[in-house]
Formats: C-alpha cells, sequence, structure tokens
C-alpha cells in the first residue's frame, strides 16, 4: 500500500514470520518500516528497523540528534537496538 508501518508488538500482527527469530534467538518486539519509492512512484526497497529502545523517547532522539554521523555511527541508530 505505500505506506509506513508502526507495528508496537511484532507477536500480535499476523504479517510477522517468528520463524527467523527461532533460528537466531533474536526477539523482535517492535518493527518500524517504510517503503523506498523510485521518482516515478514505483517501490524499489523499504527500509526497516526493528526494537526502539526503551526509555524516554525525548531522551533518545536528541541524544540521537547530538551524536556525529559518520562512516561507523550513524546518529539514529543509537534509537533502536543491533543485531549483535
Amino acid at each position: 500500500k505505500r505506506q509506513a508501518l508502526n507495528i508496537h508488538n511484532a507477536y500480535q500482527d499476523d504479517r510477522f514470520n517468528p520463524e527467523i527469530d527461532k533460528q537466531t534467538n533474536y526477539r523482535t518486539r517492535t518493527i518500524l518500516c517504510t517503503p523506498i519509492l523510485s521518482s516515478t512512484g514505483h517501490v524499489v526497497g523499504v527500509i526497516q528497523m526493528v526494537n526502539k529502545k526503551k526509555g524516554n523517547y525525548r531522551t533518545i532522539t536528541n541524544n540521537a540528534k547530538k551524536k556525529k554521523s559518520d562512516a561507523k555511527h550513524h546518529g539514529y541508530e543509537s534509537c533502536f537496538e543491533s543485531f549483535s
């Protein structure tokens, strides 16, 4: 449908497949995703972020905005858990 999705509980969403979590011993809680559109409006990909960090939203995002983005660190990545 070419719209962003903000899924607050992955396991309660029928579109979520828990098999990857089982195979990797990872626990997906939240999913934020949005389509990437070409200049002609065709879907060419999707950006997906999982497991927003718990805590005060304003504090987390303000700290992320203050972080310098470079090849190794990206400010808004600090709002989400890493896969490692």
